[in-house]
């Protein structure tokens, strides 16, 4: 299930829940207290609705907060994939976004070579750190990851 605004897809979808049903979905999801986002799922619209109705309905240290990065994520130079660029403008938009100074976990999703792996993975590990309490990875292959964290 994703919230925001599905208007802001280039091809809208059925299972995107509209922003005025956000915070009593939230409401009901709140015991779960673990909330994944992206910072492409509706355009970002997603990361604004999940932070106005976890601001509104939830303690910050009672919640875990993910999100994710990798496809580009608006129609401009720079962001999406996996430069220093990239990675700092998708943090810094997500947790704007968010409304939040820090997300509990930062992902990369579909990584495919160890090249691509090397840079992110290095880079996250030093300069990431106040604004992530975790750094993952998904949709990859388990080799790539475990060379990934013993670089």
């Amino acid at each position: 299930m994703s919230y925001g605004e599905p208007e802001r897809l280039p091809q809208p979808r059925s299972h995107w829940m509209k922003r005025r049903h956000d915070r009593s979905f939230v409401r009901r999801l709140k015991p779960a207290l673990i909330f994944d986002t992206a910072n492409t799922y509706s355009d970002g619209s997603s990361e604004e609705s999940t932070g106005k109705a976890l601001r509104e309905m939830a303690r910050r240290d009672e919640i875990v907060v993910a999100t994710k990065t990798f496809f580009p994520w608006r129609n401009s130079p720079n962001t999406g994939f996996l430069s220093r660029k990239a990675i700092f403008q998708s943090i810094d938009d997500s947790l704007m976004r968010l409304g939040m100074d820090y997300v509990d976990l930062f992902r990369f999703i579909a990584l495919t070579t160890p090249r691509l792996l090397k840079r992110p993975w290095r880079l996250c590990m030093t300069s990431l750190k106040l604004k992530a309490r975790y750094i993952g990875a998904s949709s990859m292959e388990a080799a790539l990851c475990k060379n990934a964290a013993y670089r």
